[in-house]
């Protein structure tokens, strides 16, 4: 590996080759707009625990503030897989492979910092704690990362909406009350459907590079056309996910309170249907996200 690194670094011995690569400078590849998945996942945790019991106001930041250094660190490692990929490797300059050393370095300081909250959070409630945040860490660490790399034999989809989802609402809310609730697994399942929409529509914008590089996602394997159909069951299914939520609710009052989110969910499915360009197709899924995230956060609240 250390030789066909040097090998690529001397294949672009001219100074017009020293130019770095956009999508590998600091701020692109910390990727501060998926971080609303980390707000949104741990926020929701921490709703239903404050629904469910009185919360301590540092543990609830704490365990924000986790999230958000865990998410920071998957996307600072995202980048170190295109060192292993010899077809990626090729195009990369030396300061490119330096940047993203850089970076990967950057992505396990901050998953550092997370185990430290993650210690003091385990002090304050249960070892239980610990098993929960080294299953997220190992499933964060593997996702771009061998041997594993979860992402290439097109599990991505599938897994991000236990890892990112699931496990992240019920870690959180089990994190500030020391307590088991099944009410927060339930609650987790609407967004994790849109995690798991979020990440494909990623794969779908980025689907003719994948496949140029060998790079086995979920949307390479089944095709384009299969994953524009699938992005639309996973939106679907977020919201009618939710029905089981209204239960307790006034009709119009979840109406009302979701109708933003659902009017983003159309223009998102408009352009997986009618856009051949699907650059747009991420951005607007991360608002979707949010909205609908903060939409299920004020629903547990009122």
């Amino acid at each position: 590996m250390e030789s066909t690194t040097i090998n690529a670094i001397n294949q672009h011995p001219h100074p017009e080759y020293q130019n770095l690569n956009p999508k590998y400078r600091f701020i692109k590849a910390l990727r501060p707009f998926s971080f609303p998945v980390a707000l949104i996942t741990c926020g929701l945790g921490v709703a239903a625990g404050a629904k469910a019991q009185a919360v301590n106001s540092l543990s609830a930041c704490s365990v924000l503030l986790a999230g958000l250094f865990l998410q920071a660190g998957v996307n600072l490692i995202n980048d170190h897989a295109d060192l292993k990929n010899p077809i990626s490797l090729q195009r990369l300059t030396p300061s490119d492979i330096k940047r993203i050393t850089f970076n990967y370095q950057a992505g396990w300081l901050c998953f550092a910092v997370c185990a430290i909250i993650g210690l003091y959070l385990t002090y304050q409630t249960s070892p239980f704690l610990l098993i929960l945040a080294i299953l997220g860490g190992l499933g964060a660490l593997f996702y771009t990362t061998e041997p594993i790399h979860y992402k290439r034999r097109g599990l991505g989809v599938v897994l991000v909406f236990f890892l990112m989802g699931v496990l992240m609402v019920y870690g959180a809310c089990f994190a500030v009350t020391g307590q088991h609730y099944v009410s927060a697994i339930s609650i987790s399942i609407p967004v994790s459907f849109l995690t798991s929409a979020l990440l494909l529509s990623n794969e779908l914008r980025d689907y003719a590079s994948d496949r140029k590089e060998g790079l086995k996602t979920l949307t390479v394997r089944w095709g384009l056309d299969r994953g524009k159909k699938l992005y639309m069951v996973l939106v679907a299914c977020s919201f009618m996910s939710m029905i089981p939520l209204f239960i307790n609710q006034q009709a119009w009052t979840a109406g009302l309170i979701f109708s933003p989110a659902f009017i983003v969910a159309i223009a998102a499915i408009h352009i997986s249907i009618t856009k051949s360009d699907l650059k747009r197709l991420p951005p607007m899924t991360g608002r979707l996200y949010l909205i609908f995230g903060v939409s299920e956060i004020i629903l547990l609240l009122v």
